[in-house]
């Protein structure tokens, strides 16, 4: 599936259209102090669907 968009809010919307049991996200871990553990797409999506639930993969060491 490819869509256009801001992607954590074309994640969820594609995960309740698809009615997905669960969503896999992997996060680098930067960006500013409020996501110092999960990347910016992985907070929303993660703050933002309840119909599946998420896998947060950290990145490898």
């Amino acid at each position: 599936m490819i869509a256009e968009g801001e992607p954590g809010q074309e994640i969820v919307a594609a995960t309740e259209e698809l009615d997905c049991d669960l969503v896999l996200l992997a996060t680098h871990g930067r960006g500013g102090l409020g996501r110092a553990l999960l990347g910016s797409v992985t907070d929303h999506v993660t703050r933002h669907l309840s119909s599946a639930a998420t896998l947060i993969v950290p990145p490898a060491s």
